[in-house]
């Protein structure tokens, strides 16, 4: 069998066996390449293009009607269909910081080299490569009794088998060492317990608040490598003020610390899933500053445990090296305080923690008040709230970091504060941060996680960052106090992002928009937005992919849905794919009408809803013809239905749409969507996103937001089946500031429909996002002269723009159309349009994954339609999208006209692990131009299935 291995990255090879590498940046050629393939008179042998490279002619896919493999299809996935996308170029001397002092000079991004198989949590960490061992024992394990002075002998424990049996003494540490000058040893050959109920064990007396450190005794708390410490409930161990911890864990043997709980369930032998809050956690407390402080300094810390804080930055606590936290975190003073897995409380610069890990905390994993102390090598796992969190004036420093998020209850990666009450309390928050990995869970449970969150004027200078795959954003910045320090106190540089659910940048909050934020990454051109597509052990993949091409999903199969699995992502959201036909349902309970209308909005009368979704009534809220107050929210809630303005051309978000070459005047306003909200259009009326405007489009699986005519919603309500033709408005457009090979100087590209200009020289301009909306019978003649918007047209709408989960329904015209453009969609549905599904010219360079497309029975024409520029077809940019998993349903009932694909006019593309199948014809170019891209590499298709009447028009 033919091995179909595909890199997405730059292309080489093709035979069996062999890596199949092809690059994904746009062509640049300027001569079309050579344009007589054969002769200028000569068919162009269309199939050579699909000849080899793991396409399959004339296989029958034998898909269900929507698209999904049937129980009768051929072998549709597997390592012969592996599409992988690689890393983007994540080292090199770009990435290259040298900070001094305690830091490592360094050329990559993240917590892990790209060009190394070391990984240095290898060994000693826990569910990071696998390991849940709660413990190994150094050496061969032996009771006797005999425990280190200043500690008591309670019993023998017995060991499981799984480290191999026998039995250790537990020794149970006393409620306080308070001797100036002792030295407490927790020798390796020994299981610990904190002394029992709250607070547990304190080293020295350095928490009391008596303003005097004087009175204050030094006490030594030395750990040897392989110890196990455990505590329950309420107990902490507490470094006190004065005194310090030496932990000299190893890789071979690090310290343990967890719960009685864990251990007890793992010596009987009892499985047990993680639990959280099992006992307090580890503090250490110091004499730097805090912004809380008193004269004296005497700050009362979390969980009443004592005082912390002074004048003295360069005070030492100790040090942790190779030590495990499990399990903490828990309410240690019964009235909802809870500790984290390690507090640092105002710890001094010459406190150091190496190589520790926190594994699933009830709180956060590392928090820090005031402090300047320094950390390396840290991992943090499956927090329920913040992993790395600071307030309070923290300054202290911090590389080489990786942060997992949980899958069930998590919150931020880092949650940064100055002061909550006084934002501008000195010191001020500013640590130096360097080679984060911080990986968030897009599926988690919490709704509110964001990988950073700078607020209440935290300063902080952060280099070389790997944020992904966060529900909400990856990152965020709350206050005008944090905004003003953009610049100087608050930098970030070499860092990269990726975000996909929702967005990059978090635009929610009203002090600092999310463009605010773009502007301030963009102060530093090394800094990135892509899919840094790691490995298992969070290392960076090989480099094979263009940056601006790395969104894309690594899979094994062919099509938009995989072979193995019931899952299939359009159910529950879609129209007529599967079955439903229901317009809308409402998304809140017991609709009524009011007369009450958003801010900004008209009430419009209001809407009886039929039987069907359980009948009521509820307002109808009319748009304004244009929102243009610079820096303005628009809302649209889900308790009432919307109009855009009535008539030609419907309503505008922004005034970016005006020819006059000057960006400067052209204000930013923001349309928010909330999910379950329906908006309802008539005749010449379109929502019109302006270049510098965004939309927020928030619908979900449950509850998508929906876009339909007017003349529908009626029927429906008025008992018909809501069955509705095609152009019955006009459509959904966004207009951004990336290329257009149609731009003049400056440039202002005259829309379709006469709506406006788009188009300038940003190719990573952010319109905002869109995530489950149903576009239903759009492409109206939107000025009367012929001239039709699309369902959803992108007009040089920039890479920072993503759309998922959409759905274009029964269109007049195309279904999606860029011009220009260098967004990114994915999960794409596009049923029943009645000229062509997916559209592009003028310079697209985006790229699409996971995208189904049916061809209308009764008036249809391609699946795809690609052209550069039908005049001249080899102006720049060149169009050349990357598209991945398209499945294309076409219908030989449709036009004898149906093509699946059709490239022309100078385009380039790139197509991989698709499904063409049904048309008339499956794939065509037209025109020389077109051609000589396929000669000059600038088009390619690699592990594609193409099965057609006629697979390949060659005439």
């Amino acid at each position: 069998m033919l091995l179909f291995a595909l890199i997405l990255g730059g292309c080489g090879g093709g035979g069996a066996g062999e890596d199949l590498v092809i690059n994904t940046a746009p062509p640049t050629d300027t001569g079309g390449g050579s344009e007589t393939p054969t002769s200028a008179n000569d068919p162009f042998p269309v199939s050579d293009a699909f000849a080899g490279n793991g396409n399959r002619i004339g296989l029958d896919p034998m898909l269900n009607s929507n698209g999904t493999p049937g129980d009768g299809s051929p072998d549709l996935q597997g390592a012969e269909w592996a599409f992988t996308s690689s890393s983007p170029d994540l080292q090199g001397d770009a990435f290259a910081i040298s900070l001094g002092g305690e830091f490592e000079d360094v050329d990559y991004v993240g917590a892990f080299a790209q060009d190394t198989a070391d990984t240095w949590t290898e060994g000693w960490t826990v569910g990071v490569h696998g390991n849940n061992t709660v413990w190994q024992p150094r050496g061969e394990p032996a009771s006797n009794g005999d425990c280190p002075a200043g500690t008591t002998f309670v019993e023998a424990r017995t060991l499981p088998e799984s480290v191999g049996g026998g039995s250790m003494d537990l020794c149970q540490l006393a409620r306080r060492y308070d001797t100036d000058g002792q030295t407490i040893t927790l020798t390796g050959d020994n299981i610990y317990r904190l002394a029992a109920g709250f607070p547990g064990t304190y080293i020295g007396n350095g928490e009391a608040a008596d303003g005097n450190s004087s009175n204050d005794v030094s006490v030594t708390l030395v750990i040897e490598s392989g110890a196990l410490i455990l505590g329950s409930r309420q107990e902490a161990l507490i470094i006190t003020r004065g005194s310090r911890i030496e932990a000299s864990g190893t890789a071979e043997d690090p310290i343990v610390m967890t719960s009685t709980d864990q251990l007890d369930e793992w010596v009987d032998g009892r499985a047990r899933a993680d639990g959280r809050g099992e006992w307090a956690g580890l503090a250490l407390m110091g004499y730097g500053r805090s912004n809380e402080c008193g004269d004296p300094c005497d700050v009362n810390a979390e969980g009443n445990i004592g005082a912390y804080g002074g004048t003295d930055d360069s005070d030492e606590s100790g040090f942790i090296e190779y030590m495990v936290i499990r399990h903490a975190g828990n309410d240690i003073d019964g009235n909802g305080n809870e500790l984290n897995g390690l507090t640092l409380f105002a710890t001094g610069s010459a406190t150091r923690s190496s190589y520790v890990q926190v594994h699933y905390g009830f709180d956060d994993g590392v928090e820090h008040f005031g402090a300047t102390d320094h950390m390396d090598h840290i991992v943090i796992t499956g927090a329920r709230d913040d992993s790395f969190d600071w307030g309070q004036g923290y300054r202290g420093s911090a590389q080489f970091v990786l942060i997992i998020q949980a899958l069930d209850d998590g919150d931020r990666g880092i949650e940064a504060d100055n002061d909550g009450d006084n934002p501008l309390a000195v010191p001020v928050s500013r640590p130096t941060l360097a080679n984060f990995t911080i990986l968030g869970a897009a599926d988690s449970a919490e709704t509110s996680s964001d990988g950073i969150l700078l607020r209440r004027g935290t300063g902080a200078r952060i280099y070389n960052f790997l944020v992904a795959d966060f529900q909400d954003a990856c990152l965020d910045v709350d206050g005008a106090a944090t905004e003003d320090l953009f610049g100087t106190d608050l930098t970030i540089e070499n860092s990269l992002f990726h975000c996909p659910a929702k967005e990059v940048y978090e635009s929610g909050d009203d002090d600092v928009p999310g463009t605010a934020i773009a502007n301030w990454v963009d102060r530093d051109p090394d800094n990135r937005i892509a899919n840094p597509n790691l490995r298992a052990d969070y290392r960076p993949n090989e480099v094979e992919a263009d940056v601006a091409n790395s969104m894309f999903v690594a899979t094994d199969y062919v099509g938009a849905f995989a072979q193995d699995t019931d899952d299939d992502w359009t159910e529950g959201w879609t129209v007529s794919l599967n079955g439903n036909t229901t317009v809308w349902e409402p998304a809140v309970a017991n609709p009524g009408a009011d007369g009450s209308c958003p801010s900004g909005t008209s009430a419009d009368g209001s809407l009886d809803l039929p039987s069907a979704v359980g009948g009521g009534r509820m307002d109808l809220c009319r748009l304004q013809r244009r929102y243009d107050t610079d820096g303005s929210t628009l809302t649209l809630a889900n308790d009432n239905i919307y109009a855009p303005a009535s008539g030609f051309p419907g309503t505008y978000i922004g005034n970016g749409e005006e020819a006059d070459g000057d960006a400067s005047d052209n204000v930013s306003v923001t349309l928010k969507i909330e999910p379950g909200t329906l908006v309802l259009a008539s005749s010449g009326e379109a929502v019109i996103i302006t270049r510098g405007s965004r939309i927020e489009a928030d619908g979900t699986v449950e509850d998508p937001i929906v876009m339909t005519s007017r003349r529908q919603f009626d029927d429906w309500a008025a008992g018909g089946d809501g069955t509705a033709g095609r152009g019955e408005w006009a459509g959904l457009a966004l207009m951004g500031y990336a290329r257009s090979n149609e731009c003049g100087s400056p440039c202002d590209v005259a829309a379709e429909g006469n709506i406006g200009a788009y188009g300038g020289n940003d190719d990573a301009d952010d319109s905002g996002y869109i995530r489950y909306l149903v576009i239903r019978h759009a492409g109206n003649d939107v000025d009367g002269n012929g001239n039709e918007l699309n369902g959803l047209t992108m007009f040089a709408t920039g890479s920072r723009t993503r759309v998922s989960y959409l759905q274009v329904h029964k269109g007049l015209d195309d279904g999606v159309e860029h011009f220009g453009a260098s967004d990114f969609m994915d999960h794409v549905v596009i049923t029943d349009a009645a000229d062509d599904s997916f559209d592009w010219g003028q310079g697209y360079l985006g790229g699409a994954q996971f995208v189904v497309i049916r061809q209308a029975s009764d008036d249809a024409d391609r699946g795809i339609e690609a052209d550069n520029d039908g005049d001249a077809p080899n102006a720049q940019p060149i169009s050349g999208p990357t598209l991945a998993n398209f499945t294309m349903i076409g219908t030989e009932d449709g036009g004898t006209n149906t093509i699946g694909l059709l490239l022309r006019r100078g385009t380039g593309a790139t197509m991989w692990n698709s499904v063409i199948t049904g048309f008339n014809r499956c794939v065509d170019f037209d025109d020389e131009a077109t051609f000589g891209r396929y000669d000059t590499g600038a088009i390619a298709f690699r592990n594609n299935v193409v099965s057609c009447a006629t697979n390949f028009d060659e005439e």
